[in-house]
């Protein structure tokens, strides 16, 4: 395999789309690493039949990085299609099987699958020049941000006559989008940094453990979100006295929430999907994250109007009073109408 094959199948690995993996541009390395494997269990077979048959003549089974070769005699011309997803190209590639072997590629791989126009290199460079400046962006906003809100952070922490319930209501949620910050930076700077490694078939304990945090400070940051709006409701439903006692309420939902649900995450991930760097869209226990914030921003938009008739108006003590009198007064006549029939049907 000569410099050039060998760069076309790296940049197939990196910059195809096709099917469901951590990344649609990661797709044909999950695709060639299954062809490879399949390949493996043909040429060990073929092997084994080659040493039971000692006189047999041919080519064996070859895998050459992309394509798996079959196991031909001497004369036989073989031919293959470019591989997922770039089936666009209907050039075939060939090879002859000779007495020393296979033949080399009648045509490489560069060459028949992986020759763009200059249109889709102008497109390229431009969708690397998109995601470049979105990466600056929300850098330098993450960045502001961070700095915003540990000045903030400061300023109540040094004026402690201003900490108060709702105060340390709002520390919280600075914490929370301070930490869900840094977990970008510190998720970008373990799986991005160095672009000679493959993140697309990279798993370690370190990356998943990045993952993880990631998707906490995520969680932890929409239910810090929903408290503030809880906190809000509950102020006017209830006596100040009553909301300095919901806010270790409000720490265990801010907090403990997310910890059980990113914890029972973790556990399935662990057992049942440990693939990569835990980071696939695709996969169907993303469930376990997604329905959590869901919820939280549901009850921002079908659930607010409830929460808000349920304090408002369902468990105010004046509502409750009033609807047991009129249940009072309504019991009060159908029993007295009752008593008046049985006391007419009596005297009659």
């Amino acid at each position: 395999m000569d410099l050039i094959d060998g760069f076309v199948i790296w940049t197939l690995m990196v910059t195809c789309e096709g099917m469901k993996t951590v990344h649609p541009e990661c797709s044909i390395v999950l695709h060639l690493q299954e062809k490879e494997a399949e390949c493996q269990l043909r040429i060990g077979l073929t092997q084994s039949l080659f040493n039971y048959n000692a006189t047999n003549t041919g080519c064996l089974v070859e895998w050459d990085g992309v394509n798996c070769w079959p196991a031909v005699s001497v004369g036989e011309r073989v031919s293959v299609s470019c591989p997922p997803p770039l089936l666009k190209s209907h050039e075939l590639i060939t090879r002859i099987c000779t007495s020393e072997g296979w033949s080399r590629l009648s045509v490489s791989y560069y060459n028949a699958c992986f020759q763009e126009n200059s249109t889709e290199q102008e497109e390229t460079g431009h969708t690397r020049e998109y995601f470049a400046r979105v990466k600056l962006i929300y850098t330098v906003g993450y960045g502001v941000s961070i700095g915003s809100l540990c000045i903030a952070v400061f300023i109540f922490c040094i004026f402690r006559k201003l900490l108060c319930t709702r105060t340390y209501i709002h520390l919280n949620l600075f914490s929370s989008f301070i930490l869900r910050a840094l977990a970008v930076f510190v998720k970008d700077a373990v799986l991005f940094a160095d672009e000679t490694v493959n993140h697309c078939t990279v798993s370690t304990v370190l990356c998943k453990a990045v993952v993880t945090f990631f998707q906490y400070c995520v969680l932890s940051n929409f239910y810090w979100l929903l408290i503030e709006g809880l906190y809000l409701q509950t102020l006017l439903a209830f006596t100040f006295t009553h909301t300095r006692t919901f806010f270790w309420c409000y720490i265990l939902i801010g907090w403990g929430v997310p910890s059980v649900t990113v914890i029972i995450w973790t556990f399935f991930k662990h057992k049942y999907d440990n693939h990569g760097c835990w980071d696939d869209l695709d996969s169907g226990y993303w469930w376990i994250i997604k329905i959590p914030i869901l919820l939280s921003v549901f009850y921002g938009i079908s659930l607010k109007g409830f929460i808000v008739a349920l304090l408002y108006c369902f468990l105010i003590c004046e509502v409750q009073n009033e609807i047991r009198k009129e249940i009072g007064k309504y019991k009060f006549r159908t029993d007295n109408n009752t008593f008046q029939m049985a006391t007419q049907d009596f005297t009659a």
